[in-house]
């Protein structure tokens, strides 16, 4: 044993020094990455293979470079980096398997333009999200960065599918009632309506999400069903209540508005009845010879002979602009009720306290009808993600890999396997001599090639 690692001593440690320069050395410094974190992200929800998220929006994996999420992810791994520094760092990378290279590769290939061919995009929802290190390794600072990216992105995604801006409380009770009784009103529809649009995004989702027997809890359908009869019934009474009584907080400030509101409609009213006369004038001098009507002895309906293009578009024209009159015409009638009733009300001052304190009333029982399936569909859109989405979004733990030029133990055998080749092949080569004689003849080589070269200058002398 001593002999042996008194000859191969020195050789072992300089094919260790090669193998950690093959394997380690050269790609650190050609790559400049000393190794990465890697972690598996898997998406199996439907809507993916479509290239969307669960609510019907393009899906972009980008997203997890963004700097809300780099920066939240930062400040929970403890790291001091900046998100610019992670994001230049960060990689993903989409996993394809063999059989979908194969359909690819499979598709049939067409010559020529006689044949319209529709594009297909694969998506396969499995990603690697990696974090590449520098020259410098530091494995426990990157697993631990991008464990924390992997945690921030899942809860992000959570996140944004929940807290849409149809749930978000936008104005507290007190502040809703700090307006006036027709922008309540207002706000009220606007609050009902985007809530309902809400609900009935999620309803798709109702067939699976089966309650329990002793559950009552309701559907997104009925939910939805609920907001609309908040906008047909409390909010619609609330504002016939505001409108016949011609309620304000402030009647002076309220005649001044509705009164720009009249201009402006007259305005408009002025510019859809010109427009209007402006058609009607042009389809009586236009002489309409060659559309007219047949009746129809079977059916007992009319049909056009021929149609005359120009003709029917001033009609359409026509019939648009009438309407949009009609429309202008009943608004400006509207708001000069309402200053009418405003100016020269109907009822006592204590009435009209009495009917604001009603609507008051009526207007908070909406709001806290509105607040309540706020919070129930937010409750059941929660309980959705987690039954038909969050289950589906599955990332596995970092793992660090070292930047290598293959297997450092194989190119180590490699090498070992090459250094006893050379070693067995110098030793057969010098028993046998075969140094000495190669020596001798490139001895006798230079010799004869030296006599030549002496022999060519006599001769050019003589």
């Amino acid at each position: 044993m001593r002999e042996f690692l008194k000859i191969w001593r020195k050789p072992l440690a300089l094919m260790f020094l090669l193998t950690l320069l093959v394997s380690f050395v050269f790609p650190w410094l050609g790559e400049k990455e000393a190794g990465r974190s890697t972690s598996a992200l898997s998406l199996t929800f439907d809507e993916i293979n479509q290239g969307l998220d669960p609510r019907g929006y393009p899906f972009d994996i980008s997203e997890i470079k963004s700097d809300a999420i780099l920066v939240e992810a930062v400040s929970r791994a403890g790291v001091s980096l900046t998100a610019q520094q992670v994001r230049a760092s960060l990689v993903t990378e989409v996993l394809t398997s063999g059989n979908l290279l194969s359909s690819m590769l499979n598709l049939p290939s067409v010559t020529g333009k006689v044949e319209s061919v529709n594009e297909q995009e694969y998506r396969t929802g499995e990603y690697i999200i990696s974090i590449r290190d520098g020259i410098l390794p530091r494995p426990v600072r990157d697993a631990a960065l991008l464990n924390s990216v992997m945690k921030t992105y899942a809860d992000s995604f959570k996140s944004d599918y929940l807290l849409g801006s149809e749930t978000n409380v936008v104005y507290s009770k007190e502040e809703m009632l700090s307006f006036d009784y027709p922008e309540i009103v207002d706000l009220l529809k606007q609050e009902a309506a985007s809530l309902g649009r809400y609900a009935s995004s999620f309803e798709k989702a109702d067939s699976d999400l089966v309650p329990a027997p002793e559950e009552t809890e309701l559907s997104f359908s009925d939910l939805r069903a609920k907001v609309q009869a908040i906008q047909d019934i409390d909010i619609e009474n609330i504002k016939s209540l505001v409108n016949y009584y011609a309620l304000s907080k402030d009647v002076q400030a309220r005649i001044s508005y509705e009164t720009v509101k009249l201009r402006r409609g007259n305005v408009q009213l002025r510019k859809s009845g010109g427009r209007e006369s402006a058609v009607q004038q042009m389809v009586d001098m236009y002489k309409n010879n060659s559309s007219y009507i047949i009746n129809s002895n079977t059916t007992n309906s009319t049909t056009n002979s021929r149609e005359d293009a120009f003709y029917s578009n001033l009609m359409n024209s026509l019939v648009t602009n009438r309407n949009d009159t009609v429309n202008d015409k009943r608004n400006v009638d509207a708001l000069e009720g309402r200053i009418a009733a405003l100016q020269y009300p109907a009822f006592t001052q204590e009435e009209q306290s009495q009917r604001a304190k009603e609507a008051e009333d009526l207007i908070g029982a909406a709001y806290d009808k509105i607040d309540a399936l706020r919070k129930e569909i937010r409750l059941r859109a929660e309980r959705n993600y987690d039954t038909n989405i969050g289950n589906k979004i599955k990332f596995s733990r970092s793992v660090y890999s070292f930047n290598t030029f293959g297997n450092p133990l194989l190119n180590f055998l490699i090498i070992l396997f090459a250094a006893v080749v050379f070693r067995a092949l110098h030793f057969n080569l010098k028993e046998r001599r075969i140094y000495e004689k190669m020596w001798l003849t490139l001895k006798d080589l230079l010799r004869k090639a030296l006599e030549s070269l002496y022999l060519k200058k006599r001769e050019t002398h003589s």
